[in-house]
């Protein structure tokens, strides 16, 4: 979502690959991964027979439609029709702000049950260590993030996208910061933000 990746078991030395990765076990001989965002748009296209609805229809009807979330445009690869479900979405801060409150709330939205607590808690759970300047570990489509301030660590989980799109959820301070940006060619300063000025205002 907003850009993420899918972390794909792979072979060291491919050419594909995009980050490598180091598995939980075996710490002497690290299984590695790459990252292929086009597998999540394949494992959608799986999707649409099995449900015979399309991924427009299917998002709409049981993610964004319950958030409230209308005001949205999903790129859509020509000419094969296939939506970029890897990212490419254009949606507005708000709304991604309400996409982090819905994991902060363990996949409810306003009492309602949207996504199951089961998904929420493995999506954002330690899974690899994407050895990669901008995340502590990957889950599910979510990178982690532990931001020091003050000698202290918070930990967060995060959705990023090219440029600077990226939504922090932080649940110990039950707090969801989003950031919006177009730089695509250096460095985002969205860690910087959060330990300079969102979590000194939340009291850290």
């Amino acid at each position: 979502m907003v850009g993420n990746s899918a972390i794909d078991e792979g072979r060291k030395g491919d050419k594909n690959c995009h980050c490598s990765c180091a598995g939980n076990d075996h710490a002497s001989a690290p299984i590695v991964y790459t990252a292929r965002t086009g597998r999540i748009c394949q494992w959608m296209q799986f999707r649409e027979p099995a449900t015979d609805e399309s991924v427009q229809s299917f998002s709409s009807r049981y993610l964004f439609g319950p958030l409230g979330i209308s005001d949205y445009d999903w790129a859509v690869l020509q000419p094969s029709g296939i939506t970029c479900c890897h990212g490419d979405i254009h949606i507005t801060p708000r709304d991604m702000a309400k996409l982090g409150q819905l994991f902060l709330d363990g996949g409810t939205w306003k009492g309602t049950r949207v996504i199951s607590m089961e998904w929420v808690e493995r999506s954002t759970q330690h899974h690899i260590n994407p050895m990669v300047p901008w995340a502590d570990g990957y889950g599910y489509l979510w990178w982690l993030r532990n931001l020091r301030i003050n000698n202290n660590t918070v930990r967060s989980f995060k959705a990023m996208g090219w440029g600077g799109q990226e939504i922090f959820v932080v649940k110990d301070l039950a707090m969801v910061v989003v950031s919006t940006g177009a730089n695509y060619v250096g460095s985002v300063p969205c860690d910087e933000i959060m330990q300079r000025y969102a979590l000194p205002a939340a009291g850290i």
